[in-house]
């Protein structure tokens, strides 16, 4: 009998591994477990964030989780000209997204929701009903999904506001300050 990822983490599994094995993210599950605080920078970190008690209250901690490496270099561009420090993070599905969260906390998380291995839907309904740092971070679809609906249904999932692609720097800033400071106030 075969069992889902799903219900193999919901039962307290921290990783789930799907054939055929993918080198790199063998590698990263592997890196976060061995040494949580350093991933590997090419596969992971656009720009390493610092513990929490060496962070500079000014800081805005960012996860960016795309599987399109363009997008994710686009949205990291755009965070970078909106002024402020965004200490940036990315991975390429839910499971990392899942994985990353458990360990180290955000200020905002950017979803993408069609990925591979897991998707953006339930990587944060995964998110929510977890104990750890980010239950309560807010979590912004960056979708392709325009139709009437999809909206809702991210918003079902347990994200917070929604972004359709072509993401318009105008509206990125619009949920940066709408979000951000919720997150980042004491």
């Amino acid at each position: 009998m075969e069992t889902d990822a799903n219900t193999l983490i919901r039962v307290g599994f921290t990783n789930v591994l799907q054939k055929p094995f993918d080198r790199n993210i063998v590698k990263q599950i592997i890196s976060m477990h061995l040494q949580p605080a350093e991933p590997e920078p090419d596969s992971m970190t656009f720009m390493s964030a610092p513990k929490d008690d060496e962070r500079d209250e000014k800081e805005v901690r960012v996860l960016i989780v795309e599987d399109h490496w363009a997008n994710r270099r686009l949205l990291e561009a755009m965070l970078r000209k909106q002024g402020g420090t965004y200490l940036m993070e990315a991975v390429e599905n839910g499971l990392e997204a899942v994985n990353i969260t458990g360990v180290r906390q955000y200020d905002l998380i950017l979803m993408d929701c069609n990925m591979p291995i897991m998707d953006g839907w339930q990587a944060a309904e995964k998110i929510r009903q977890s104990e750890g740092p980010n239950k309560m971070t807010p979590i912004i679809a960056v979708t392709a999904n325009a139709m009437k609906g999809d909206r809702e249904k991210c918003i079902a999932s347990g994200m917070d506001d929604y972004i359709s692609k072509p993401v318009e720097r105008k509206r990125l800033q619009e949920v940066l300050g709408k979000w951000v400071h919720r997150s980042v106030s004491p």
